[in-house]
């Protein structure tokens, strides 16, 4: 099982859709929301999602279709 977080951006149109439930669903998917800010005209959100590889490239694909602005969260570490 593959892991990858994103910070998605939701416009106005999108802000009110069950984008995150319907892409979940779609590719079986499961969706944690790390962080999150929803106003009424726009939203972002921290979102890990975890499931088979291609599933998850296939959900970043349908984000972007809708319309979501996608952009990948680097995971830093410190050690030492």
């Amino acid at each position: 099982m593959a892991t990858k977080r994103v910070h998605l951006t939701f416009n106005k149109q999108l802000v009110r859709e069950p984008v995150l439930w319907e892409i979940g669903q779609e590719f079986g998917l499961v969706m944690n929301i790390r962080r999150a800010d929803v106003q009424a005209d726009m939203g972002w959100v921290e979102l890990q999602m975890e499931g088979d590889e291609d599933k998850l490239n296939l959900a970043i694909e349908a984000f972007q279709k809708r319309g979501v602005r996608v952009d990948p969260i680097e995971v830093q570490a410190v050690t030492g």
